[in-house]
């Protein structure tokens, strides 16, 4: 009996050093061509939203600069055009968090709330807006500080 387990054993191993070659050729080939097509299909879909992100990001840009400069100065062209924006063109492109902190800039803006409450909810707006870039583009968004910002407030300097 052991003479006949052992050619059965054999055997085995033998079909399995037959196959080996080929099954290890196939997962050779197919892994590359596989992550090929998952990395054009990624690439592809990233270049057909471009027209859109790049929009969002004008837009953001552009409403970030409009409200900062509100929360510093009543400046009324400021407002209107943050109210443009803000009924306009952004319902286009803004995510559920930019949309929550525009609320809350405008509601503020309506309230004649202090220089303060708007400075606040600028910033608040500014890290909205940078998340939704972040989401939309996929990778991580880093501003350099501007001369003259104290990085701790966010504040000019004085």
């Amino acid at each position: 009996m052991n003479l006949i387990d052992n050619s059965t054993s054999v055997l085995t191993w033998s079909s399995v050093l037959t196959w080996l070659p080929l099954v290890g050729g196939i997962v050779a080939f197919a892994l590359p061509f596989l992550y090929t097509i998952v990395k054009d299909a990624k690439t592809r879909r990233i270049e057909a939203e471009k027209p859109h992100l790049e929009h969002q990001l004008k837009l953001y840009t552009e409403i970030c600069q409009v409200v900062a400069r509100l929360a510093s100065d009543q400046i009324e062209a400021d407002s209107k055009r943050s109210w443009e924006l803000y009924w306009g063109e952004l319902c286009m492109v803004e995510t559920l968090g930019v949309e929550t902190a525009m609320k809350e800039f405008g509601d503020a803006l309506l309230d004649n709330a202090g220089k303060e409450k708007l400075q606040g909810l600028s910033y608040n707006l500014a890290h909205a807006l940078r998340q939704s870039l972040e989401s939309g583009w996929g990778s991580r968004f880093h501003f350099r500080w501007l001369p003259g910002m104290n990085r701790q407030s966010r504040l000019p300097i004085k």
